[in-house]
């Protein structure tokens, strides 16, 4: 196969499609990363930020103009576009910073005006960034500069003004270089030179979309995290709302019950409320939405010891069978007060001989089993709504089930399992791994 040679003007046109590209793939690389992915959303930046994103965004232009400086290689020169780029994200000092990195590579060279002209096309950019509203402005730059004219011409609001002024500014700093270089040379300022004047049109558009790439892929991945960051508080929001609809006719048998008891046996009333405090404050706690299986016991532990109280311990009996391993798996809080209020209430209680509620947890390999069985009067759970616990509450028989089934679905995308025959007694069970979703961890480690 012939070699294919190409003109100066291909040759141009050629590496400014390839800078395209390159711009694009570090722009990605970046968004990557954990620096920038917060400087991205966060609202308010830390003071050593535009440091830490200048120092970053320098080096990574000083590698490319290292690269024209050493090898040749023109396509990585992004000296111009990169430092005013820095300082319309990030202010004046990481302009600056960005344009001595970027220049100090030429200057190794012998240009001496890459330099000054870096510098000054960053602190241009710092000026920008300070204009009202640039924020905002920034993030509706098109990497199509006839498409942020279109949009001011079409929309007629002014915060459309802002990229159109960035185009501006950075085709006037082109132009400017495009001068220098020849009043003095590339030896003392290098810029493409092509011999087509619609080569050298095509070398400032190509500036101006270089500019808007950057802000157009970061401004993706902003909208992404943000998106992602709603429907994390959206998903804390509703476990929340599920965690408080606890029956609270609990609350008030058991005051009804410390008041009888408050007459015949005044040590008995002295621990209900003991009790009772632990379950109001465990309820009151909302900073945590997963516990220790161990620690959920212990608030049952509770409440059973509260409802014994009001049925006594022939009627109400209580069996545990919990692996000293499933103790330590993290489930949702509040998550069996629930089913055993449930079990209680509604197949024990209207018996009159009363019943056994067995609770039993055991690991298997990565994942707990958790049951909730009695030998009550049992129902047909057909009739059962669990998609919809308004539903059930509208029916009367309590949102309990369907509470439970929808934290558990969001949390790890399965429910609970109900097996009942009427007459024989229910058994409600879940599973759950050894730790819940990354996600929810994130958000309860951030509450």
């Amino acid at each position: 196969m012939e070699p294919v040679l190409l003109s100066g003007d291909q040759f141009i046109l050629v590496s400014l499609l390839i800078q395209i590209g390159l711009v694009a793939s570090l722009a990605s690389l970046l968004a990557t990363t954990r620096f920038y992915q917060r400087l991205l959303v966060q609202v308010r930046t830390r003071p050593h930020d535009p440091y830490y994103f200048a120092l970053s965004w320098g080096l990574c232009l000083a590698v490319g103009v290292g690269a024209r400086v050493l090898l040749g290689y023109s396509v990585g020169d992004l000296s111009h576009p990169g430092a005013l780029f820095a300082g319309i994200f990030a202010g004046p000092v990481a302009g600056m910073v960005a344009g001595v990195m970027a220049g100090g590579a030429a200057a190794v060279r012998g240009e001496w005006l890459a330099m000054p002209f870096a510098v000054f096309c960053g602190l241009v950019g710092g000026g920008l960034s300070r204009l009202p509203g640039a924020a905002s402005w920034r993030w509706d730059y098109s990497p199509y500069p006839y498409m942020n004219v279109f949009r001011m011409l079409r929309a007629r609001e002014g915060r459309f003004i802002g990229p159109v002024v960035f185009s501006i500014v950075c085709l006037g700093l082109d132009i400017g270089r495009t001068l220098l270089t020849q009043e003095f040379g590339s030896r003392l300022l290098w810029s493409f030179q092509p011999q087509n004047v619609v080569v050298l049109a095509v070398v400032w558009l190509v500036n101006l979309i270089t500019l808007g790439i950057p802000l157009k892929i970061w401004n993706n991945s902003r909208l992404e995290a943000l998106l992602k960051e709603q429907e994390e508080l959206a998903v804390r929001s509703r476990l929340d709302a599920l965690t408080r609809q606890i029956n609270p006719h609990f609350l008030f048998n058991t005051l009804n019950s410390i008041r009888s008891a408050a007459r015949i046996d005044p040590d008995m009333a002295r621990d209900l409320i003991q009790k009772l405090s632990a379950i109001l404050r465990r309820v009151l706690d909302t900073h945590r939405d997963f516990v220790p299986l161990e620690e959920e016991l212990e608030y049952i532990d509770a409440y059973l010891d509260i409802e014994v109280a009001r049925f006594g311990h022939e009627k109400l009996r209580i069996v545990k069978q919990v692996d000293e391993r499933a103790r330590t798996a993290l489930v949702p809080c509040m998550v069996l007060q629930p089913l055993v209020e449930n079990a209680v209430l509604h197949a024990i209680a209207p018996l009159p001989e009363g019943g056994t509620v067995t609770i039993r947890a055991r690991s298997n390999g990565d994942r707990v089993h958790v049951e909730i069985e009695d030998d009550g009067r049992g129902f047909d759970p057909s009739k059962l709504d669990l998609e919809s616990p308004s539903r059930e509450r509208r029916s009367g028989r309590g949102i309990g089930l369907a509470n439970v089934h929808q934290r558990l679905k969001i949390a790890y995308g399965g429910g609970l399992s109900i097996d009942s025959r009427r007459g024989v007694g229910t058994r409600v069970a879940f599973e759950v791994p050894f730790a819940p979703s990354r996600v929810l961890l994130q958000a309860q480690e951030r509450a």
